[in-house]
């Protein structure tokens, strides 16, 4: 859906962490387990029957599936949020007491201010997965995020290895942390950015050429941190220039194209 990409979820969980303590106070974090793999088409065709009643519309439906629902199709993803449809209204329900929740694709973000209300709300999204054939993964997680004045203080008088395995956590999606008031990247992408930067850095320090690939990837990575908190990451591993002189690789490999295969003009 137009408008409702990785840059409106992130904006959203930053609003809820930001304006919301007490409705994050806990969180959920769970994930389907071979999603696309697992997904039979004849739920997907019930899914449908909801929305169509034309014959060969739901023909041409089960047509598109005659070897499943394909991993990276451009209409898997709108057969899995069909079919997830109903789960996304059950989540909302008010005897959960959920305040917030985020789904990306099979991934669910959970927000509530109780924990056993999640751990019930889990275990319901379990049995809600097994009629549709489906089933979470067994990593899925019920934690708390950030500890009140009042919590702190009874921590205090607890052994350190209690203390160190009651350690507070931050929820993780779309590629970064989310805090009370701050917003970082997670451990595996800062990995990548770091190990990129320094291919880069060591291939033009030796006057090699870089690559119209390793340009646009870089560029791509150095994008995700405008929406997190990077000032640290910028002075450790950020040299002055860099994005200029990557846009001038890809701004190079552009017109090289333009002049081989020259866009179309209409008469």
């Amino acid at each position: 859906m137009a408008g409702r990409g990785n840059s409106y979820g992130v904006k959203a969980i930053k609003k809820w962490m930001k304006g919301d303590a007490a409705g994050t106070r806990y969180g959920a974090e769970c994930d389907i387990y071979h999603c696309f793999e697992e997904l039979d088409p004849p739920y997907v065709i019930q899914a449908l029957k909801r929305l169509f009643k034309d014959r060969e519309t739901l023909w041409l439906c089960d047509a598109l599936m005659e070897y499943g629902v394909l991993i990276g199709a451009f209409f898997s993803a709108w057969f899995l949020h069909l079919v997830l449809q109903p789960l996304d209204l059950m989540i909302h329900q008010r005897e959960y007491g959920v305040s917030h929740y985020l789904r990306q694709m099979d991934n669910f973000t959970i927000f509530a201010s109780s924990k056993r209300k999640l751990r019930k709300l889990i275990r319901d999204i379990q049995a809600w997965l097994a009629d549709v054939g489906l089933k979470l993964k067994d990593n899925w997680q019920v934690f708390r995020i950030g500890f009140t004045p009042r919590v702190e203080k009874a921590r205090e008088h607890l052994p350190e290895v209690k203390r160190r395995r009651r350690r507070p956590r931050i929820p993780s999606a779309l590629g970064y942390r989310f805090g009370h008031g701050y917003t970082i990247l997670r451990k595996h992408n800062l990995f990548r950015l770091k190990q990129t930067l320094h291919l880069y850095y060591y291939r033009r320090d030796r006057n090699r050429v870089i690559s119209f690939k390793r340009a646009s990837g870089l560029i791509s990575r150095l994008g995700q941190l405008r929406k997190c908190d990077c000032q640290r990451i910028l002075e450790r591993y950020y040299q002055p220039k860099t994005m200029f002189d990557l846009k001038k690789v890809v701004r190079k490999e552009c017109r090289r194209l333009q002049k081989l295969y020259p866009p179309y003009q209409a008469a």
